[in-house]
């Protein structure tokens, strides 16, 4: 049975970079959420959106670090006499006078001593006498702690920042705001709309046996779905079309685990069945539409990637020969990536938008 989610429990990854944008230069927000969502690919879009370069984005990964790794001692003179001062790791982001973003990344998982050791910079945006450039702007992420892989922030480090817990993405957000964007595979966006309780909670999973798509920590797998590996998923369907079909299933079950690898697959032998794209724009009144409703699905996904501005029409042609929820998929597909700027140029496409508004 599924539990009820409450009201404010989380926000998404782009509620987040909002926040973050808004206060993030003077309270330091901290992502906690769940494994492989995203959260440590947020400083480039939270970069974008406040208009700090991609040179003067900071990534601190406190994973890797040591209590001695925050700052580290030098000698100088102050009216005659020998004295230590500490210079902060260029991690941080001192070496500029313009404003920086620094994402301190894997905060949960730190040793004790380096959490100790940024807790002024978490706070205050200092270490030592070095203070951030006025306008900079910190965030953190973390893993939940529930998840049970080491994530803990005392409460004294808590008091000093503000601690959000960020959702996974649902299928459809993940396709409209990332894979289409990034050049997923039509087979995994695909998998992904045809099987969304890959991007479920296991909070909201009582029996683990009943999703054995993610990671629960009740039965922890080894390999299991996140954002993270389907775009690994992603780059081993494209890269292993030439393999057998055994081969490909074992490389995918090493990243997405058993039960996703074995629907994926099952999706790259229907890719095969496929009408091809040649045969579709040169004649789209007579080659045949797939019969499976997730054939056609799949068809509309590779249509998203493959159209240009001399194929849309007699693309859109056949798409209209097709089911109106698929059309619509396309639709909202198409306009959700970069090539939304021919499209809309296109009458054939721009007449079948406005007859489909309520689809849209």
């Amino acid at each position: 049975m599924a539990k009820v989610t409450k009201p404010f429990s989380s926000v998404s990854l782009q509620e987040a970079v909002d926040l973050i944008a808004a206060i993030g230069s003077s309270v330091t927000v901290v992502m906690q959420g769940h494994i492989g969502t995203g959260k440590s690919s947020m400083i480039g879009v939270v970069g974008e959106k406040v208009g700090i370069p991609t040179s003067r984005q900071f990534y601190y990964d406190c994973a890797t670090k040591q209590a001695g790794d925050v700052s580290v001692p030098e000698l100088h003179t102050v009216d005659g006499r020998r004295v230590v001062t500490f210079v902060p790791n260029e991690e941080l982001g001192f070496g500029t006078d313009e404003p920086v973003l620094v994402m301190v990344d894997e905060l949960g998982k730190s040793d004790k001593g380096v959490l100790k050791s940024m807790l002024r910079f978490l706070h205050e945006h200092q270490v030592g006498p070095y203070k951030l450039p006025e306008g900079s702007i910190v965030f953190a992420t973390t893993n939940l702690g529930q998840e049970g892989v080491g994530d803990l922030i005392p409460p004294h480090g808590r008091n000093r920042v503000d601690v959000i817990k960020v959702r996974k993405p649902t299928s459809t957000e993940w396709v409209e705001n990332f894979a289409l964007k990034n050049n997923i595979s039509p087979i995994i966006i695909t998998a992904a709309l045809e099987y969304p309780t890959m991007f479920q909670s296991f909070e909201d999973v009582e029996d683990p046996m009943s999703n054995q798509y993610i990671y629960h920590p009740k039965m922890p797998l080894a390999a299991f779905v996140t954002p993270r590996t389907l775009h690994k998923a992603s780059d081993i369907i494209k890269a292993t079309e030439h393999l057998s079909d055994g081969v490909r299933t074992h490389a995918l079950m090493g990243v997405v685990g058993e039960a996703a690898a074995l629907d994926i697959m099952t999706l790259a032998r229907l890719d095969e069945t496929l009408p091809r794209w040649e045969d579709i724009v040169s004649n789209p009144d007579s080659t045949k539409v797939p019969d499976r409703g997730v054939a056609q699905v799949l068809l509309a996904n590779k249509a998203i990637m493959n159209v240009e501005p001399e194929t849309i029409v007699p693309w859109m042609q056949y798409c209209q020969r097709m089911p109106k929820e698929v059309q619509a998929l396309f639709g909202r597909g198409v306009m959700a990536g970069d090539k939304m700027s021919f499209v809309v140029k296109i009458g054939e496409f721009t007449k079948w938008a406005r007859d489909s508004l309520h689809l849209l």
